[in-house]
């Protein structure tokens, strides 16, 4: 029984060294790591899908400024493609909730002053939510996928103008956390939060 217990320890360290991509326990937290090598990264964004409750998101105003802000990102190179056949990831969204208030609700939980200031102004509340998956069109496989949630608080806000908004908003969350440096590297290399 010790020797089957040795040999199969042994057979395990080597397997884990032999195939090290197989052996991994923890999953990417993002794409940076993978994608940061690339001198240019191609990128197709599908058409947004809306599953909102009467399907009143703005999902062309997100697939714009999703496109947008892949094409402006400074610390890693995106083209945004027209064929997903030629792109090196696809990027896909759908929109599961929206939500718009002509008053936020009491949500600041920091201490008694943020409470009291939640209670006592009164503004406008908007918020998004969406699943974000990021493939590799060449295998299909799934890279990354994440349910993100974006919010939106303003006085001076109308419904259409929330929607553009917090779309930003949420496109601007889906970069940090898809490609964004992590907190160590950001300190490792230097760049202020």
């Amino acid at each position: 029984m010790r020797k089957f217990l040795a040999v199969t320890l042994i057979l395990g360290v080597v397997l884990a060294f032999v195939f090290p991509h197989e052996a991994e326990c923890v999953k990417l937290g993002n794409l940076y790591g993978l994608l940061s090598q690339k001198k240019v990264v191609k990128a197709y964004v599908e058409d947004i899908v809306d599953s909102t409750e009467g399907g009143k998101a703005e999902d062309k105003h997100l697939k714009e400024a999703l496109e947008e802000a892949l094409e402006t990102r400074r610390s890693m190179s995106f083209e945004v493609v027209p064929q997903k056949e030629d792109a090196d990831i696809v990027i896909g969204c759908d929109l599961v909730e929206i939500i718009w208030m002509e008053e936020d609700p009491i949500d600041q939980v920091g201490g008694a002053g943020t409470i009291l200031y939640d209670v006592l102004v009164n503004e406008h509340h908007a918020r998004l939510q969406a699943y974000f998956t990021v493939t590799d069109p060449k295998t299909n496989r799934l890279l990354w996928k994440r349910k993100l949630k974006a919010t939106i608080d303003d006085k001076d806000m109308s419904e259409a103008d929330s929607l553009l908004m917090v779309n930003k908003r949420l496109v601007g969350i889906f970069m940090r956390d898809c490609f964004g440096k992590k907190q160590g590297e950001r300190r490792y290399l230097g760049i202020a939060d």
